[in-house]
């Protein structure tokens, strides 16, 4: 699973230990995978300083394994750990650029976009699909360590005539690419076929037939490392027949299903693209009610509505003072050995904590990203 890059003072890396131990009732570590694109070692560095500096010594301990590009280390964290990857995923904007567009390439990692889609399926024309792996292929190779943006390499769909060439082409990318999206998923075989083209079978399955969306929850049940879920709106409501709106009450059921699927497996949930992209404001609106059914990011076609779709899924500044207030009240709390008590006019218990730490620990990253 990709894991963002990440210059924390130890106040923060305390903060997403905090995120690490919470409320888990099973060992999730063995699952995440260190990413060996080019964000590696930056990962490695930084989830070996917070596990060194901040969760060892806390609690039971055990020795769980730890993945680093093929081979196996043992590290010592509390049982209840909770998954890596939950607690430093950050992938608030996915831009799309098509593979067969190199001079758009750096444009499109230099817009602030938390992950860079190289595209080879509707952004290509048929008769240009080997020329788009090549430059794809080339690409990524040339990409360097302080490359912010994940990259990510949408193939063609399972049922298309170059999903084998695609996947044989996959096999050669091992290093270079952190997670394969594959769109128009509809059963959960060909999320675990993509899988076993890529060493570290990380897959991003996108959700954009109705078929699919009935199926999600078996989708993401596949034996694959599934980082993300992506929404596809306009081929759903193609399929369907109907025109998408800003209102976007034609597709409350379809998001939700994705929301909550994505949650069963501590996924990000990312949602559809705004096709429009002479009016901002209306970006900003579906983004925002996305983000109210539990959406952690959208996606984007244009590198213009990254900065806009960057601020919708940030704490703003009034969360996160919100947030540090909460938490103090908490520790309060605590200190007099009260679980649930009064703030304002509410009462606080669990679920409000571990929402306030969520939101300071996003802050925490977005403003570093």
């Amino acid at each position: 699973m990709t894991i963002q890059r990440l210059d924390e003072p130890l106040n923060v890396e305390r903060l997403l230990c905090h995120r690490l131990l919470e409320n888990v009732h099973e060992l999730a570590l063995d699952r995440a995978v260190i990413p060996s694109g080019p964000l590696l070692q930056r990962a490695r560095e930084t989830i070996g300083n917070v596990l060194d500096r901040e969760c060892n010594g806390h609690g039971a301990s055990i020795a769980p394994f730890w993945r680093h590009n093929g081979t196996v280390e043992q590290r010592t964290v509390r049982p209840d750990i909770i998954s890596v990857a939950m607690a430093f995923h950050l992938l608030r904007s996915v831009l799309f650029v098509p593979g067969t567009r190199p001079d758009r390439f750096a444009k499109a990692f230099a817009s602030g976009a938390d992950a860079v889609v190289l595209d080879l399926e509707d952004a290509v024309e048929a008769g240009r699909k080997a020329e788009a792996r090549e430059l794809v292929g080339k690409f990524v190779a040339s990409l360097g360590p302080e490359t912010k943006s994940s990259v990510f390499v949408r193939i063609n769909a399972p049922v298309s005539p170059w999903i084998d060439d695609d996947v044989d082409w996959l096999r050669g990318l091992h290093g270079f690419v952190d997670a394969v999206v594959l769109p128009k998923v509809e059963i959960a075989a060909v999320i675990e076929g993509a899988a076993d083209a890529t060493p570290d079978r990380r897959v991003i399955p996108l959700i954009e037939t109705a078929r699919g969306v009935l199926n999600v929850s078996e989708i993401v049940a596949a034996d694959a490392e599934i980082p993300a879920v992506l929404f596809g709106a306009e081929d759903l409501t193609a399929e369907l027949g109907i025109p998408r709106t800003l209102q976007g009450d034609e597709l409350i059921y379809a998001r939700s299903s994705v929301v909550l699927a994505a949650a069963t497996i501590e996924a990000e949930a990312i949602d559809a693209v705004w096709v429009d992209l002479a009016n901002p404001d209306a970006l900003r609106q579906d983004a925002a009610r996305a983000k109210a059914l539990g959406f952690r990011g959208k996606m984007a076609i244009h590198p213009d509505q990254v900065a806009v779709i960057n601020e919708v899924f940030s704490p703003t500044g009034d969360e996160v003072a919100a947030a540090r207030r909460l938490i103090e009240a908490d520790d309060r709390a605590r200190e007099a050995g009260e679980g649930v008590f009064r703030f304002g006019d509410a009462m606080v218990d669990a679920p409000v904590i571990k929402r306030a730490r969520r939101i300071l620990e996003l802050a925490a990253r977005t403003t570093r990203n």
